[in-house]
């Protein structure tokens, strides 16, 4: 165990701190605030992208009236500009309302608080193991020469993190994408 220790490099501390942090806050917060909160996001989100395109034509039909702009790609810019944040913070505030109101039926009836932060534990785990998984993915895309980089070189973790990536987050990834586009627009119909 020592051995392994003294052999740690700088990706690996890296990968120590995100695992710790992510862990720490989900066992504090415990399984289903976490779990609530990154459907929160990920609601967010999804209902921005469905009506953002509604708005920004809403918003460029006001615009487009002011005469410097009329028919111009700066008032397109501009409708998009503000329809993206204002549907996203919105809908971020409805949903975290929302989860407020779910969460205080779970805490009165959950899985009981033990079991609720270690399951919190095994969720801070796992979401961060995919959070470090799609920031490989975007660096090994970004930079040719990352996997013998120093940063990667001699990493103890890096072989295991790799395998899961190359296993599950780039097989299963399109997969999820394009079954999430097919129910997004079989909505918007």
């Amino acid at each position: 165990m020592l051995s392994i220790v003294e052999n740690l490099n700088l990706f690996d501390y890296f990968i120590i701190i995100i695992f710790s942090i992510s862990m720490f806050f989900s066992f504090i917060k415990g399984f289903t605030q976490s779990l609530l909160s990154l459907l929160t996001w990920i609601g967010a989100v999804i209902i921005t992208i469905i009506f953002e395109g509604s708005l920004t034509n809403f918003i460029y039909s006001y615009i487009n009236q002011i005469t410097f702009l009329e028919d111009t790609q700066l008032a397109n810019i501009i409708s998009r500009v503000l329809s993206i944040p204002f549907i996203f913070l919105l809908s971020l505030i409805i949903l975290r309302k929302i989860k407020s109101f779910i969460s205080n039926d779970f805490q009165k009836s959950s899985l009981g608080n033990f079991w609720d932060k270690i399951f919190g534990l095994l969720y801070g785990f796992i979401f961060a193991l995919i959070i470090i998984s799609i920031l490989l993915v975007l660096l090994k895309n970004l930079f040719d020469g990352f996997e013998s980089s120093g940063f990667i070189k001699n990493s103890y973790s890096y072989p295991f993190i790799n395998e899961f990536t190359d296993n599950y987050i780039i097989k299963y990834t399109p997969l999820i994408l394009e079954n999430s586009e097919e129910i997004i627009e079989e909505n918007l119909e």
